[in-house]
């Protein structure tokens, strides 16, 4: 029988060993998933943001590990008023990420925060938290003028290029049934499939798929579809680890505190906007009635 203790001792030995790797381990993750990002920042004075290099005119890389662009300006503004308010010096430190790895990034607190063109949906919230919205826009199509003159009718068996990750294939599966939907990883690749016609249109946010179009050596030859309006509305929102409502509240105060001015097309939020989106910006795209309304209308439970 001593063979029969000796192997049960093991057994027990090699259980509770077990047990303690897992107690330790679910002890340190769970440590890690609730750091208090808030603390870390009166700690450290360092704000860590995920960025995207290759989305103007929100965000693009412009030199080694520099960035400029609409949404690189609103973070700027979120630290500077985090830094009034817990009254440390907070300096930002910009992470790359792209549309396919940015929940990761959060979600691994290899970043406190991703601002940039991501749509807050039910699903992504299961995995990530988000701000109120600071930028609405409407899903268009970038396609060629000789299928874009009949409207949606012109693409209805053509090949729309999208994003890996995005939302933007949701906004067409019920407008073009038959349309053959290819992923691209970045935004480069997807314009550059237009213009080689590998492609017969591009499904994504309208003021992007502007920039792309006066930016292209064949602007001519494309338009966006539709003329005027949108397919479906969509809302921008920076997105950061779930439980953390110390924080998401602070960034939530700062994109507030940004926007007031904007129903008269005044402050902070309208001075970067000009800057980058009216007549001596990257872009002119009006900031017309409707989408400022919309915007303002779907932050107001915080007013």
């Amino acid at each position: 029988m001593n063979w029969l203790n000796s192997f049960l001792g093991q057994i027990m030995r090699t259980c509770l060993a077990t047990m303690l790797f897992m107690t330790a381990f679910f002890y340190n993750s769970s440590s890690e998933a609730s750091e208090n990002i808030v603390h870390k920042l009166m700690e450290t004075g360092i704000l860590t943001i995920g960025t995207r290099a290759d989305s103007p005119p929100f965000a693009s890389q412009i030199g080694h590990k520099k960035f400029a662009g609409f949404t690189i300006d609103i973070i700027e503004e979120i630290a500077n008023g985090i830094s009034d308010d817990l009254r440390v010096k907070i300096s930002t430190k910009l992470i790359t990420v792209t549309v396919i790895d940015r929940f990761q990034a959060v979600q691994k607190h290899e970043v406190d925060m991703v601002c940039g063109s991501t749509t807050p949906t039910w699903e992504r919230e299961k995995i990530v938290d988000f701000s109120i919205p600071f930028f609405i826009d409407g899903i268009r199509i970038l396609t060629f003028k000789e299928h874009g003159k009949f409207g949606l009718f012109g693409l209805q068996t053509k090949t729309v290029g999208v994003l890996k990750g995005s939302t933007s294939a949701d906004a067409i599966a019920s407008r073009l049934p038959n349309a053959r939907i290819k992923a691209f990883a970045d935004n480069g690749s997807l314009m550059k499939a237009l213009e080689k016609k590998e492609i017969d249109a591009i499904l994504g946010d309208g003021i992007v798929l502007e920039y792309k179009r006066v930016h292209s050596k064949q602007e001519e030859n494309f338009m966006l579809v539709p003329k005027t309006g949108v397919l479906v509305w969509e809302t921008f929102s920076c997105m950061m680890p779930q439980n953390q409502s110390e924080f998401r509240d602070l960034v939530n105060f700062q994109l507030i505190k940004i926007m007031n001015g904007l129903e008269n097309l005044s402050g902070t939020y309208a001075k970067i906007y000009f800057r980058w989106f009216g007549g001596e910006g990257v872009l002119n795209y009006h900031l017309d009635e409707l989408r400022q309304n919309k915007l303002l209308d779907s932050n107001i439970w915080l007013k």
